[in-house]
């Protein structure tokens, strides 16, 4: 399931796939492995916030890929779902205390991204 969850977060603006194709993709990726909505929100946003703690997604694929899934479902995210979404979006804009040298998500998404992933590690398997 993980490579079918990748696959989903990878998913590039430039390859020019509608969110009516993404949203197949998951229904898809939702039939063939059983998960809930719940579950599913919970092991794709585990599965972008690691990505890009370790430099395998950037910023600006991590950001579109919680943002679209943000809009998939009727129910709004919440739990860690809701922190790793919430982190990306703190990193889309400077502040008016930052520097001409702050980067964002350097400053605002990353961190918030790692307390997120040891906040639920701790507390184990937060429910989304």
């Amino acid at each position: 399931m993980e490579k079918d969850l990748l696959h989903l977060i990878t998913t590039r603006a430039e390859t020019q796939v509608s969110d009516e194709q993404w949203a197949r993709s998951v229904e898809r990726v939702l039939a063939k492995s059983g998960l809930s909505e719940i579950q599913f929100c919970h092991a794709y946003s585990r599965l972008v916030a690691s990505e890009f703690v370790m430099g395998e997604l950037s910023y600006a694929e991590g950001d579109l890929a919680m943002n679209r899934l943000s809009t998939q479902f009727r129910e709004p995210l919440s739990g860690f779902s809701l922190k790793v979404y919430l982190a990306f979006d703190a990193g889309e804009y400077a502040r008016t205390k930052d520097t001409a040298s702050t980067v964002p998500w350097l400053a605002y998404t990353m961190p918030l991204i790692i307390e997120a992933l040891k906040s639920s590690e701790v507390g184990g398997h937060e429910s989304n």
